[in-house]
């Protein structure tokens, strides 16, 4: 493996580091997404209680919307919708990480691949007398080694984007209903 990274030159170390970012974004969304605070099972529960009007959840001093009640009805909408917009920033946050090295990923094992294939011919025209096969293919397989490894780094950043983004999206949604069940409910609290 190591004699693989070696020959695909200096290119493989830009594309390793890429890889690394990938993965740890990965971890790290799933992570958080897995936590409590963004959790669909907890939104969906905060839901229900909402539509049976049991918002004693709201007294727990740690819930970001602890004291909501106490507000008067406009400032309640405010300061959900304020917290709503944060949340939807927060779950999003540095999911274009993931879209952009799987972007650049294949750009960048395609610059090695060409630079690769330029040595080859440069090689090529420079040796004297007739060039065998093997002598071109060795070339070839080393240009070619960052291409693989550009694609290695993409694939898994774009399935990570696209599956993460959809798990945001959804929690969005939900949490959208969460929100204005909050308004609807505490609009008639006051009444």
């Amino acid at each position: 493996m190591l004699n693989w990274f070696e020959k695909g030159g200096l290119l493989m170390y830009p594309l390793l580091l890429l890889s690394i970012i990938s993965i740890t974004l990965i971890v790290y969304k799933l992570i958080e997404f897995s936590s409590k605070r963004i959790s669909y099972k907890r939104v969906e529960k905060e839901r229900v209680l909402i539509e049976k009007g049991n918002l004693s959840f709201l007294d727990d001093p740690h819930h970001p919307l602890h004291g909501l009640l106490q507000l008067s009805i406009q400032e309640r909408e405010t300061r959900i919708e304020e917290y709503g917009r944060f949340r939807v920033v927060e779950a999003d946050r540095h999911l274009h990480l993931l879209s952009l090295i799987g972007s650049i990923a294949p750009m960048i094992g395609l610059f090695g691949t060409v630079i690769g294939l330029a040595i080859s011919f440069f090689d090529l025209s420079s040796a004297s007398g007739q060039v065998d096969a093997a002598f071109l293919a060795g070339g070839i397989y080393q240009a070619m080694i960052t291409t693989i490894a550009g694609l290695s780094v993409a694939i898994p950043s774009q399935a990570g984007y696209h599956l993460l983004s959809e798990r945001v999206h959804n929690w969005v949604g939900s949490y959208q209903m969460l929100l204005d069940s909050l308004i609807k409910v505490s609009a008639q609290d006051k009444e």
